[in-house]
């Protein structure tokens, strides 16, 4: 959709019923260019359209504002023809540091009804078209309470998805604010010097996690290995006593020795259970 602006020619009638001769030619030759010049042309973008069956897969990881409408209302068409689908063509001038979608669920087309009826994010019971509701990062849904004029719309924008502290200090800790405020008072190669020594600090952190992280590998596959070479031991020395045992004595005699030791130690449990 392309709007075109041209300068009204009432203007002129207005200057030249108020300014003396010299000035009348001077003005009309001025401005008479941006008369016959190019229009500007503004192309609008529609806002996504979400539906029912695939909201969720389509709304899944998205900062998101969308709005509930229905087509059958003509100041609902008005809303969603002009401002709403503004916002989504201008979205990228406002919020810079990410990619927030601006949807669109049209109440009004029968496949979209029961969602547009049954949904659960916020209470729907007294609403009435159109609403809008908003998500960041997948966070639950919440309602947008504020005006639908433009500029009320496009500051909220801002405001809530605009979460970059240089670009937003709302979204600022108190340790941002002192940074931002002393940066500022430095020059552009103060500035920089620091943004190096910031990175240089942060990769060194890193080597020295991933050195930790070897060390701590190579310690533990040592002593996985030490650990393995002692059970081995440990289960040789254990089979070679069991060989002595059979070889010594009669199996019927083993058996009944190794019930009494099982009768006994059950009979310690109990005990100490008690």
């Amino acid at each position: 959709m392309t709007f075109s602006v041209y300068m009204p020619f009432l203007l002129f009638q207005y200057i030249l019923g108020r300014t003396s001769i010299e000035m009348r030619f001077f003005i009309l030759f001025t401005l008479l260019p941006l008369c016959i010049a190019d229009p500007i042309k503004i192309t609008m973008v529609d806002a996504l359209p979400l539906e029912g069956e695939t909201f969720d897969t389509v709304t899944y990881g998205k900062d998101i504002m969308f709005l509930f409408w229905n087509s059958s209302n003509r100041d609902d068409r008005m809303l969603k023809s002009s401002t709403w689908d503004m916002l989504a063509t201008e979205k990228d001038k406002w919020v810079t540091s990410n990619n927030v979608t601006i949807a669109e669920m049209d109440c009004g087309l029968q496949k979209n009804n029961h969602f547009c009826t049954h949904f659960i994010a916020f209470n729907i019971s007294n609403l009435t078209y159109p609403y809008i509701a908003y998500s960041h990062n997948n966070e639950r849904f919440k309602k947008y309470n504020g005006s639908f004029e433009y500029p009320v719309l496009r500051t909220f924008l801002y405001e809530y998805f605009e979460r970059t502290c240089s670009l937003n200090e709302i979204h600022c800790s108190d340790n941002d604010k002192k940074l931002l405020a002393r940066w500022r008072n430095m020059t552009v190669k103060e500035q920089l010097r620091e943004h190096i020594e910031i990175n240089y600090l942060t990769q060194e952190k890193v080597k020295e996690f991933e050195k930790w992280k070897s060390a701590l590998r190579n310690n533990f596959t040592l002593k996985l290995k030490e650990l393995q070479e002692w059970t081995d031991d440990r289960d040789r020395i254990a089979n070679m006593l069991l060989y002595e045992i059979k070889k010594e004595s009669d199996l019927d005699v083993i058996n009944k020795e190794l019930e009494e030791i099982k009768r006994i130690a059950a009979d310690k449990l109990s005990k100490q259970e008690l």
